[in-house]
């Protein structure tokens, strides 16, 4: 090659000072940059929308909780003290009118049957105050209100009843346990030979031995109560020593064999389903028997504030305004 021919094509390559470059066409890398902008642009606009969403949402969350939390704060809690209560005793010994006039003291006993299988029957007695505990769900205060209720477990005066009773005593902790005895007398007030012996039959040889090699039984129960029923069949004229020894007499050989299992433990009420005698005065003995000493104490308290609106009645006509 000829360097003429050389020259003319350095020359040729290089651009002459006065030339402006031309700038090549951006193409389609243009079109992505505005597509990724418009993009970012609705994400955050999305994003700020799901912010503002969120946070009414939190706040309306928090406002519901929070009246929730006043409601458990307004509401009180119902706390129920469980006392069982064990009724045993021969066939129309009134176990049954019993429970049913201290469940409902408006009952009709006219129409009663006798229980034919073991009933579990439960009924709120008193309330005895309140208490305020900590809500760990709530996180606040709340007050329960305590409320006695006695759990009255009636067994009919068959055998195979009796066995099944003295086999579920063991486990009601703390239990109080009625005796009754079966009761009737002429109109003369002559108390009738046929339900003593079925008082001596259903408190046998067996019950007693069956009560003696119990592990504890004296232990787990609260009280021990023997009912003398029906005391409207026995003479008016009688007090309640004499009405009492009489029956204890009549009725030596099942008390002798009560008297040897429960000792000191046994204390005697006679009662009347039919005129409502004594029945108040049981119901109040054998609950107090199984509170704890401050239930006792709040439900003494209770009795107090009872006794003194009811015997001093504020004087509305003198009160100051």
């Amino acid at each position: 090659m000829s360097s003429i021919t050389l020259l003319l094509a350095l020359q040729s390559a290089t651009p002459s000072p006065t030339e402006t470059p031309v700038t090549p066409p951006l193409g389609n890398a243009a079109i992505y940059l505005g597509v990724a902008a418009l993009i970012v642009a609705i994400i955050t606009v999305w994003l700020t929308w799901l912010s503002v969403k969120y946070s009414r949402q939190k706040t309306a969350a928090e406002q519901k909780l929070e009246k929730m939390r006043q409601y458990a704060k307004d509401v009180h809690r119902i706390k129920y003290i469980y006392h069982d209560i064990v009724f045993l005793g021969p066939r129309n010994a009134g176990k049954t009118r019993v429970a049913d006039l201290w469940r409902t003291p408006w009952f009709d006993i006219s129409d009663l049957y006798p229980t034919n299988e073991w009933q579990l029957y439960e009924s709120s007695i008193a309330d005895i105050g309140s208490e305020t505990r900590r809500d760990d769900l709530f996180e606040v205060d709340r007050v329960h209100d305590l409320v006695l209720r006695v759990k009255l477990h009636d067994y009919p005066g068959d055998d195979h009843y009796q066995i099944e009773a003295l086999k579920r005593l063991p486990s009601l902790k703390n239990a109080a346990l009625l005796l009754f005895f079966d009761l009737d007398a002429n109109e003369e007030g002559v108390i009738k030979q046929k339900p003593i012996d079925y008082n001596h039959t259903y408190y046998s040889k067996y019950f007693a031995e069956t009560l003696e090699n119990t592990e504890n039984i004296t232990q787990n129960l609260s009280e021990v109560i023997v009912v003398f029923n029906k005391i409207d069949l026995l003479p008016r004229s009688w007090d309640e020593a004499t009405t009492l020894k009489t029956l204890c007499d009549v009725n030596v050989d099942a008390i002798r064999r009560i008297k040897r299992i429960f000792g000191v433990k046994v204390r005697f009420f006679l009662v009347s389903a039919q005129d409502n005698r004594g029945l108040i005065s049981l119901l109040g003995e054998v609950c107090a028997s199984g509170l704890s000493k401050q239930t006792k104490a709040r439900l003494d308290r209770r009795f107090e504030e009872a006794y003194t609106r009811t015997a001093n009645p504020p004087d509305l006509a003198n009160r100051k305004k």
